[in-house]
């Protein structure tokens, strides 16, 4: 019997956007896999990043994984995306869950797959519900810091507007109770460190504001063109490597 390896668990998060349906409509999105976040701390497996549902992680665990480094990976992952998805192998799933109760995170979610003569058949075991953890600080650090301060200046030079399409000079509307004012404008320096334009970040644009600017600067690829990054809609196929083109050498969870 072959095996299903890790590429198709990826396969097939890429194939079941409808067991994300109870999050509600997610509109546009962009899925990247082995995502760097939260200072380096975590290579997330898979990321989405939605129109509507904000920010989706998943970590794959096979068979062939262990759990040791999941505490761990899962300290990250709710501090960085508002939903937390565990893709796990059947035989993975008892464990998962004790995982889960010990670590006292009830909001993570858990899809389980099995093997069907080679397919990989999933379900959703455990509906992810939004993290009481995020934390903009630890989202922000995916995003570079000329990134960081294109979203500032396009903020603070249009108090109603922000610039969505950062690298493309367009621009799309915020609610109108979100204004900069003269002193954080004042504030924002090109040489600022990036933890200073993060602070910034966090006191000047509300969450749910700064969560959506950050997806749709993926959703429409408008991220730094010096980053090498492969995405993906759902429905695509994976390609293996893609995003490391000279190979990502994956330490065994």
């Amino acid at each position: 019997m072959a095996r299903i390896m890790e590429d198709e668990v990826k396969q097939a998060i890429l194939a079941n956007r409808h067991l994300l349906s109870s999050l509600g409509e997610l509109g546009k999105t962009k899925v990247i896999f082995e995502k760097g976040m939260n200072y380096g701390n975590l290579i997330a497996d898979a990321v989405a990043f939605t129109q509507y549902q904000g920010i989706i992680g998943y970590e794959i665990k096979t068979e062939y994984d262990t759990l040791k480094r999941l505490p761990k990976q899962l300290d990250s992952y709710v501090r960085v995306c508002n939903y937390v998805i565990v893709f796990c192998h059947d035989s993975k799933l008892e464990e998962v869950e004790e995982l889960l109760d010990s670590k006292n995170y009830p909001f993570v979610g858990i899809i389980s797959y099995s093997d069907f003569e080679g397919d990989v058949i999933t379900g959703m075991y455990r509906v992810p519900q939004l993290s009481p953890l995020f934390s903009m600080k630890a989202c922000l650090s995916m995003l570079w810091k000329n990134e960081i301060y294109a979203i500032l200046s396009a903020y603070v030079n249009h108090p109603s507007m922000v610039v969505a399409n950062t690298y493309k000079s367009k621009h799309a509307t915020v609610h109108d109770g979100y204004r900069a004012s003269q002193a954080q404008y004042g504030m924002l320096r090109k040489n600022m460190t990036k933890r200073a334009m993060i602070s910034l970040y966090q006191n000047l644009i509300p969450d749910k504001e700064g969560i959506r600017i950050i997806c749709e600067m993926f959703i429409s690829e408008n991220f730094d063109p010096n980053k090498n990054l492969q995405l993906y809609d759902y429905g695509d196929l994976f390609t293996h490597d893609v995003t490391f083109k000279d190979g990502y050498k994956r330490k065994r969870h």
